[in-house]
């Protein structure tokens, strides 16, 4: 057998292997670097108009709409002959309007 062939084809395949790990490693390196800066960039403010400009206080205010409208009682019309009750309530005249099942029942 001869030896230089094989001698040969092993320069080469760690050359390209090295070659391989190293363009593999700067491209890593350059690539977390990259996105380490974009992370750290502050975030861009949004272009005008800014119509919300207090996102959390705007939040706390949704919520408190959303909660007195599901807590209280009102009338929906001005005849008075719709009206919306706290979903508690709500939720209370469902389940007695239900007919009752057996516990035997509810577990199928």
């Amino acid at each position: 057998m001869k030896l230089r062939p094989v001698v040969i084809t092993a320069s080469i395949l760690i050359v390209g292997v090295l070659s391989l790990g190293l363009l593999l490693y700067g491209t890593l390196k350059h690539e977390l670097h990259t996105s380490a800066l974009e992370a750290a960039a502050p975030a861009p403010i949004p272009p005008q108009p800014r119509l919300q400009a207090h996102a959390p206080a705007d939040l706390s205010a949704l919520r408190a709409q959303q909660e007195s409208l599901l807590s209280q009682y009102a009338w929906l019309d001005a005849a008075h002959s719709t009206a919306r009750i706290p979903i508690a309530r709500a939720m209370t005249i469902y389940a007695q309007q239900q007919p009752k099942t057996h516990s035997s029942e509810a577990g199928r």
